[in-house]
């Protein structure tokens, strides 16, 4: 745990609560509201020693990909992802507690 890391969790948890209360206000309208959390991505320089132990924590084993985004994009743009509003997707390789 780092020092400043329970006012970013509490931001983090108000913003989830604000989509959820958008994703109610805007449905009637055919609009959905939902958000991507995302992990450690590969543009953060994987080469860089200090990242090895980080990389090594994330349960996939890798840092995720533009791919692995996107992916989830088009799914939340898809019909089957169209029933899916208020909800924050974590993508993080199954990272848990910012681990």
């Amino acid at each position: 745990m780092t020092v400043g890391s329970s006012i970013y969790a509490g931001s983090k948890a108000g913003i989830e609560a604000v989509l959820r209360h958008i994703a109610s206000e805007v449905g009637k309208s055919g609009v959905t509201a939902n958000s991507l959390a995302l992990g450690l991505m590969d543009n953060v320089g994987p080469d860089i020693p200090s990242m090895k132990p980080l990389i090594e924590s994330i349960p996939v084993g890798r840092l995720g990909k533009p791919s692995d985004v996107g992916g989830a994009v088009v799914w939340l743009c898809s019909d089957p992802g169209s029933w899916v509003t208020g909800q924050t997707i974590h993508l993080n390789g199954g990272s848990v507690n910012g681990r």
